[in-house]
C-alpha cells in the first residue's frame, strides 16, 4: 500500500515540439509536474524546469552533489 509519509510519486513529461511543428528543437514551454507525497509542497517549488527533477530526486534519497563529497 501507498505510504503517504515516506512516499513521492512525481509525474511528469517531456513535450517536446508538439506546440511548433516548425521547430526542430524542444520548445521552452512549461512543463506539468505532478508531486504526490508528504514532501511533494517543499520539493515542488524547487522545480522550474525539467533539468531540476533529478536534483529534487537526488536531494530526496539523501544524496550528496558529487561536488561535495568529503575526500
Amino acid at each position: 500500500s501507498w505510504d503517504h509519509q515516506n512516499g513521492l510519486l512525481i509525474i511528469t513529461s517531456d513535450h517536446g515540439n508538439i506546440e511548433d511543428l516548425g521547430q526542430r528543437r524542444h520548445t521552452n514551454n512549461p512543463v506539468p509536474t505532478i508531486l504526490i507525497g508528504e514532501s511533494h509542497d517543499q520539493l515542488g517549488r524547487q522545480i522550474s524546469d525539467l533539468t531540476d527533477i533529478a536534483k529534487v530526486v537526488k536531494q530526496y534519497l539523501g544524496y550528496m552533489p558529487t561536488n561535495t563529497l568529503p575526500a
